[in-house]
């Protein structure tokens, strides 16, 4: 690597990290679950042990502790408890860049590609977002992208099947979202790889049929006989099929892909590469900058695909530069069939996009269609470089003509920033950033509370977390969307939670929550209105806290 090639690459590593950790810099805490893995990790702290007796919104948390030991590990180190939980899993995240450039050039060997695809992937918002939150997600992309690599180089060298053994053991404990993603990228990338019958030799097909037969059966075996509450609660949420048909197919693959090639074999048809000359690929470019802009659009009158979400015409022009971006990769498709490795990549946004269309379809509070944007953008980083290379790079490229086509993508790529964090209107109201005056009433309902607490999703999260309080979370919507406490009655006399049901005791409010109360990710989160905090004013509810930020209010049912 030339000394130019390492200061871009470190430059770029070092701006992916500033922008994961700017959430820090405007929020103590950030993250609508963060108060969870704040107590599962002080738990682990404090007692050596996680306990998977959890009351918590998300059941599964405690059965997945990779994050968790991460952080207990940095406290260990000599770093704040603070620190540790709040800077530690966006930094590690932040090597995922180093993984964009290593895997681009591993597919193209040329460094302007590698470093194209880490700006890219160092600055577009759908990478950016999730990995800035100190989340198992976050933590489990760059071991996602060390699988990725090691999927390409393990059909070379067996050695590198041993690299990922390890690193896949540690990707299953961590988070079961990204697990699934590789799943899909194994799959799919031997299944085009059959389909346009690259060829490979055998002793290179059973390694990958090795790997992919270990990896289904970690990963379901931990789901299934470990992670039991992730059993019961994702798999049966899965429509149109009996989740235990879906285990079945799952189980099916290997055997499935080798069929598959058998077949293939006796056909001698073959997938003919088509090389864009400079003059398609800016035609391609065009149209994929129609494609993007028309399909944001098509969300901004529709809403989000799997939610009840609307984005602000506002966004559209927010979000340009990232859809520009996007546009490159449009015309970089057709050259991937070119590097070593190429057809991998188009299988694994093959395999992300059918994904995405099954969890609108039949799934989409298991397969969340906007989550996968994360996971896009590793397939659409290699193609949006290759477009780069492809749109820009002519023969005999004077210095001045590539120096100007080295601005036009700079240009992009800091003009891609300020969406990295869109304002809460265009989040539809939603806020995950927890500011330190939110601690005082989760601090305070510690001690000066009992019962059942009841909130938004934010605020029980807080009261859950750092006060130790049963809360209700979003399973209750009427006790804040309602004018009056008769209207809603039945929801504060029975308000479902994680560990059963209970009779609501105290509600506790703050000026964020009034500004747009969070309940479900995949809906908005809309202001209360004045009928909505009003009811808190009179009988039966009594306040108990007010520090000018939040308020705490008792439920005398003395009184109802």
């Amino acid at each position: 690597m030339r000394r130019s090639t390492a200061a871009a690459l470190a430059g770029l590593v070092f701006l992916g990290l500033l922008l994961r950790l700017l959430p820090a810099a405007r929020s103590l805490y950030w993250g609508a679950d963060f108060g969870e893995y704040h107590r599962i990790t002080q738990g682990l702290l404090a007692e050596g042990q996680i306990s998977l007796d959890y009351r918590g919104w998300g059941s599964a948390y405690p059965y997945f502790p990779g994050m968790h030991v991460i952080q207990a590990m940095g406290v260990f180190a000599g770093a704040s408890p603070l620190a540790a939980e709040v800077l530690l899993v966006p930094a590690l995240a932040s090597v995922s860049i180093l993984f964009a450039f290593l895997l681009a050039v591993r597919l193209t060997r040329d460094d302007r590609v590698g470093l194209a695809a880490a700006a890219f992937l160092a600055v577009v918002m759908p990478h950016v977002y999730p990995t800035a939150h100190a989340i198992p997600g976050a933590l489990a992309d760059p071991l996602f992208a060390a699988a990725l690599l090691g999927l390409l180089r393990m059909r070379d060298d067996r050695r590198w099947l041993l690299f990922l053994v390890p690193i896949t053991a540690a990707l299953i404990v961590t988070h079961h979202f990204t697990t699934y993603f590789l799943i899909v990228a194994a799959f799919f990338a031997v299944l085009v790889r059959i389909g346009v019958r690259a060829q490979q030799p055998e002793a290179s097909w059973r390694r990958e049929a090795v790997y992919l037969a270990f990896l289904l059966t970690a990963a379901f075996s931990y789901w299934i006989l470990y992670a039991t509450p992730f059993q019961r609660q994702i798999f049966p949420q899965v429509r149109f099929v009996p989740w235990w048909a879906l285990l079945g197919a799952f189980l099916l693959a290997v055997p499935l892909l080798h069929a598959l090639r058998r077949l293939r074999l006796r056909s001698s048809r073959r997938y003919t590469l088509g090389y864009s000359g400079r003059e398609r690929s800016t035609r391609l470019f065009l149209l994929g900058c129609v494609g993007v802009f028309g399909f944001l659009t098509a969300v901004i009158l529709l809403g989000i695909p799997g939610t009840t979400l609307l984005l602000p015409p506002e966004a559209l022009v927010l979000l340009a530069p990232v859809l520009v971006l996007f546009a490159f990769s449009a015309a970089g498709r057709r050259p991937a069939d070119f590097a070593r490795g190429g057809i991998d990549v188009s299988g694994w946004f093959l395999g992300f996009g059918l994904s995405a269309l099954a969890g609108t379809l039949i799934a989409s509070t298991v397969l969340v269609p906007y989550r996968h944007m994360q996971y896009l953008m590793w397939p659409v980083a290699v193609f949006a470089a290759l477009g780069m290379r492809a749109v820009f790079d002519v023969p005999r490229m004077t210095a001045r003509r590539r120096s100007v086509a080295v601005a036009i993508v700079a240009a992009l790529i800091v003009a891609a920033i300020p969406a990295t964090f869109p304002p809460r209107a265009v989040m539809a109201g939603h806020e995950e950033g927890l500011p330190p005056r939110a601690l005082n009433a989760a601090v305070w309902v510690s001690d000066g509370t009992w019962g059942l607490l009841a909130s938004d999703h934010m605020g029980s999260m807080a009261a859950f977390g750092f006060g130790g309080r049963d809360a209700v979370w979003d399973y209750a919507p009427g006790t804040l969307h309602s004018d009056s406490f008769v209207e809603a009655r039945a929801d504060f006399a029975a308000a479902p939670y994680p560990a059963g049901v209970a009779p609501v005791r105290f509600v506790l409010l703050n000026a964020d929550i009034v500004a747009g109360a969070m309940l479900l990710p995949w809906e908005p989160a809309p202001p209360l209105t004045a009928g909505e905090v009003g009811k808190f004013s009179s009988p039966p509810f009594q306040k108990v806290f007010d520090d000018g930020y939040a308020q705490v209010y008792y439920l005398h049912w003395s009184l109802t």
